[in-house]
């Protein structure tokens, strides 16, 4: 079983550093506190040959026997522990560094505050676009509908010539009205993207504004809203992982490394699953579920998929390599009959 690294290469050489040797004390009182928290029955030999070394400094750096006992219970005392290491239980000291000041906090209490902020962050920019998104689809339904009203009444004016009722009018004006004002709303939540254009009623003016806003919502339907659902998934992922192994001592300093890669590839998976899956294709299960939806599950269970990816490449590779495998076969096979035909054409 693995044990806990400290820096005690003086146990090797014999050379003094009592830098060294106060850290491997100090680390062994962190693992012994740490046993006591987590209630563990630590064997009295260990404890006893730990105190030994201590009260026999001076003599630990030439004595190889005392050495050698003073690691093994090290070293016994690291395997009680595991997976709880002396790095692991390091990050719940004060001295996180950032940008190469010294801050007075936990790692591991400063490294989930940053994916919760990430979290926090990814969940704001998510409510926004939604909202955004939901007021543009019902806008630029308005302006179907609208335009639809405005063609209908135009027809009735057009086939009534000069005699056209007044009431059919004034349903013209009011469809034309209708269908401005929907216009000018969704133009005015997609300012500066493109222009509506001008015309003498509104129907048959330019459409590349309208064309662009539907572009740009269905841009955001398709891959700016699955990839923060996704990434949404990973941040929760992420903070269930980085609060267990935070509950249990197990956070290591370098597995923020591995957070922020998850979060990305959650986000990736996120757009990816939306485009190549819809509900329908997952099972009835998922039939009850959006592509939104499934694009959350897919930043939460991201590794998964990233598992399941590595098989089916794996399984192409051995695949391939196998029928080159036989065709290399088969060709010595070959020329190893051709050869036997040619000896036995010599020997006839």
């Amino acid at each position: 079983m693995p044990t806990s690294s400290v820096n005690i290469g003086w146990a090797a050489d014999g050379i003094s550093h009592s830098h060294s040797l106060s850290k491997a004390f100090a680390d062994a009182d962190m693992l012994i506190q740490q046993a006591m928290r987590q209630k563990l029955e630590v064997p009295t030999g260990l404890i006893e040959e730990i105190e030994q070394a201590r009260s026999n400094y001076n003599a630990l750096i030439s004595d190889p026997e005392l050495r050698t006992k003073f690691l093994a219970a090290f070293s016994a005392l690291s395997n009680l522990l595991y997976p709880v290491t002396v790095e692991s239980l390091q990050t719940f000291q004060p001295g996180t560094k950032l940008f190469g000041i010294t801050l007075p906090f936990q790692r591991a209490g400063f490294h989930l505050s940053l994916i919760w902020t990430w979290t926090v962050v990814v969940f704001v920019l998510l409510v926004a676009l939604t909202i955004f998104w939901t007021n543009d689809t019902g806008l630029l339904s308005q302006v179907e509908s609208t335009r639809t009203e405005l063609a209908a009444t135009r027809k009735a004016v057009d086939e009534g010539g000069p005699t056209v009722p007044a009431v059919v009018e004034k349903r013209y004006e009011t469809a034309k009205g209708a269908f401005a004002s929907a216009s000018a709303a969704l133009e005015k939540n997609f300012i500066g993207f493109a222009s509506r254009g001008d015309s003498a009623d509104g129907a048959d003016g330019d459409l590349t504004f309208e064309i662009t806003a539907r572009a740009a919502v269905k841009t955001q339907e398709t891959s700016i809203l699955p990839l923060l659902f996704g990434a949404l998934g990973a941040c929760v992922q992420s903070l269930r992982r980085m609060s267990t192994k935070i509950s249990e001592r197990r956070y290591l300093a370098t597995d923020i490394w591995g957070e922020y890669v998850r979060l990305l590839t959650g986000a990736v998976f996120g757009v990816v699953i939306s485009y190549l899956i819809t509900p329908d294709e997952v099972g009835s299960i998922g039939k009850s579920l959006t592509p939104l939806g499934l694009a959350f599950i897919a930043g939460y269970s991201s590794e998964l998929l990233l598992a399941a990816l590595d098989r089916v490449i794996w399984s192409g590779r051995t695949a391939l390599q196998s029928n080159e495998q036989q065709t290399k076969d088969k060709q010595r096979h070959d020329q190893e009959d051709k050869a036997r035909q040619v000896a036995t054409g010599s020997t006839d």
